[in-house]
């Protein structure tokens, strides 16, 4: 994929960000949302909304000057970074396993039998979600 693509799907993506966060916290001040955590939605939303910006302002700010578009489509092929992302990622998956496993016996042993579960069917969903991917990535590559 060429790179200044990949920006704009980043600045779409950026958008997507924001229009999900102004829904959000429009829909924390509806009428008739007294029964939901309001505050936790607007402020949500209001976190949504900036990372959009956030993500647009900087998209944009790297397509419009060459050296930092090179400099940042440099830094993106280079095999280093991506060994050192793939690594990331498989440790943080290893670590929320764990944690997760780790949390949902704690629950379990203050008889937090509903929290437990939905720690485990969080897990599970991850764990399968891995399963899936590589098996689609297997067939791929």
């Amino acid at each position: 994929m060429d790179y200044k693509k990949k920006m704009k799907s980043n600045i779409i993506m950026g958008v997507i960000y924001a229009v999900l966060g102004i829904a959000l916290t429009i829909s924390a001040y509806i009428p008739g949302a007294e029964g939901l955590n309001t505050g936790y939605i607007s402020s949500l939303g209001t976190a949504f909304t900036t990372i959009g910006i956030v993500f647009i302002v900087k998209y944009i700010r790297i397509l419009r000057n060459p050296e930092l578009l090179h400099k940042y489509e440099v830094a993106a092929k280079d095999e280093r970074n991506i060994m050192l992302d793939s690594k990331a990622r498989g440790l943080a998956f290893a670590v929320y396993v764990v944690c997760a496993a780790v949390a949902m016996i704690v629950c379990s042993i203050f008889y937090k039998q509903r929290e437990a579960m939905i720690i485990g069917f969080n897990m599970c969903a991850l764990v399968f979600l891995y399963w899936l991917c590589h098996i689609i990535l297997s067939k791929k590559y």
